[in-house]
């Protein structure tokens, strides 16, 4: 039999705080392993059985000491608690405090060491400017990046401005525009970025910068621009990228669409909107009525299908059925193709459209909030939204849209007579031939109680109280391996009875 690491994990663990054991208690009945602490609190419950077979009273003088099991587990080795802060030792657990204690990646020791070096660059750029030494180009945009990391942006300038050699200029325009860019020059930053840009070779290293750029226009609340800088880096990724820079974009599009959508609502609300190819996507969901549809006019640049004739124009159409469902389709096309769609509502995974009444139709469940997809055909991206927001479809569903008591107008409540309504019913929905209501059972009327009475008066027959609730108990003798017991509560002349039927 071959132990797995599984087991292993299990049989060093408390099975009461799910952590490596510490002060090893072993329990006489199933031998289970638990830390001292945690049994001697659970011994302190009114049960003091055994935690994991629950058969056997356990005192703390029946609970035995594992001194191997404690050694076993004490000579683990675990990395050090600051391996992110870049320490790689692996240290014993029982010399684990220890360490964490004398750490030099300790956040302290860290920002200590932070601090000294920072003093140790101010000295040494002190010393450059008074020229008691020589420090290279190099050495200088080191010294830039450091104050940069360190917040200390004049420092970082001033270091940017001594270097003559320009053959990292674009590092050095890249690293200008960020330290603009952190103390709030978002002009100055954009232009850093887009000589930057001018400058770049590589599509990743334009996409990047495209990117930040994007996001200081995002700030200025400059939401078309930052649509465009968008989507100009989006359309330089390769078309099976799946990289997180596809993610970053798509939620970048999201987030201007978002607000796009919360600029419209202010002043379009209970109203249907018509989007044209230069509007944008995204919406509120405020109509009126709980069939709401949005067309969207789409048009298609690329399809490399051969039996495909090329495709001007074409209606997209989401039929809202309810708060949590949306209906996507689109016409059947003059070609044999097949269209799915896809989105952040459906983790990007494709849905296949089914052709039904002359359109590819599909009903997927959404949830409230911003949501963006797309339509493909022949499972390529070949469908493409000639919007502002370019080849990805904006909704945004708001929180209120999940409650169905907002699915009808208030002018057409306004059309039902409001009436009063109490707990009588009227006579006419009583009918005539109802049975009367039950009486009392004769066994009820008279009360046995055991007090003692006048001697003119039965000892055991009082008149019925109308001041306490009593309860009768029933018991019939078992018949054919059935028993039956039933109950009576009766309050003055009103009672229920409740019967039980058991089978022996």
């Amino acid at each position: 039999m071959t132990a797995k690491k599984s087991d292993i994990q299990r049989l060093i663990e408390c099975c009461i705080c799910c952590d490596y054991l510490t002060d090893v208690r072993e329990t006489p009945c199933c031998h289970q392993l638990f830390c001292n602490t945690c049994i001697q609190s659970w011994l302190k419950k009114p049960t003091k059985n055994c935690p994991r077979c629950r058969s056997t009273t356990l005192t703390e003088q029946s609970l035995l000491k594992n001194v191997v099991v404690q050694r076993f587990v004490d000579n683990l080795q675990f990395p050090c608690p600051y391996a992110l802060q870049g320490c790689s030792a692996e240290i014993a657990r029982c010399d684990l405090l220890k360490h964490k204690r004398l750490c030099s990646y300790s956040p302290d020791k860290l920002a200590n060491k932070h601090r000294l070096k920072l003093e140790e660059s101010r000295n040494l750029l002190l010393r450059y400017k008074e020229g008691k030494t020589h420090i290279t180009d190099n050495a200088l945009f080191d010294l830039a990046k450091l104050f940069h990391t360190e917040h200390d942006y004049d420092n970082a300038k001033e270091c940017l401005q001594m270097i003559k050699d320009q053959d990292n200029l674009q590092e050095i325009i890249i690293l200008q525009a960020q330290i603009e860019r952190d103390t709030n020059q978002y002009d100055k930053a954009l232009e850093l970025y887009t000589k930057a840009y001018s400058l770049s070779n590589s599509s990743s290293q334009r996409i990047e910068l495209l990117t930040a750029k994007g996001y200081l226009l995002l700030k200025k609340a400059q939401y078309e621009q930052a649509k465009d800088v968008f989507t100009q880096a989006f359309d330089l990724l390769r078309s099976d990228d799946e990289s997180p820079t596809k993610v970053e974009l798509l939620n970048a599009l999201g987030l201007i669409a978002k607000k796009c959508s919360d600029t419209m609502g202010n002043h379009q609300t209970n109203s249907k909107r018509q989007h044209r190819p230069s509007e944008c996507v995204g919406f509120n969901k405020h109509d009126t009525d709980n069939e709401r549809l949005v067309t969207i006019q789409q048009r298609e640049r690329r399809i490399s299908t051969k039996s495909a004739p090329p495709l001007d124009e074409f209606d997209i159409k989401m039929h809202h059925i309810d708060s949590s469902s949306i209906t996507f389709s689109i016409p059947v096309l003059p070609f044999d193709v097949y269209a799915s769609v896809t989105g952040t509502f459906t983790d990007w995974i494709e849905r296949k459209m089914t052709k039904l009444n002359g359109e590819f139709k599909i009903c997927i469940q959404i949830l409230h909030g911003c949501h963006y997809y797309r339509i493909l055909v022949n499972g390529r991206e070949t469908i493409e939204c000639h919007t502002n927001f370019g080849r990805v479809h904006f909704i945004y569903v708001n929180t209120n849209d999940q409650n169905v008591n907002n699915c009808l107008d208030q002018t057409v409540l306004s059309l039902h007579k409001l009436n009063i309504w109490t707990q009588e019913v009227n006579n006419q929905f009583i009918k005539s031939d109802q049975p009367p209501p039950p009486h009392i059972p004769p066994h009820l009327l008279n009360i046995l109680l055991n007090q003692k009475l006048p001697a003119h008066c039965d000892p055991d027959v009082l008149p019925e109280p109308n001041t306490v609730m009593l309860r009768h108990l029933y018991a019939l003798s078992i018949q054919n391996g059935i028993m039956i017991l039933s109950t009576t509560i009766r309050y003055k002349q009103k009672f229920v009875t409740t019967c039980f039927y058991k089978p022996n």
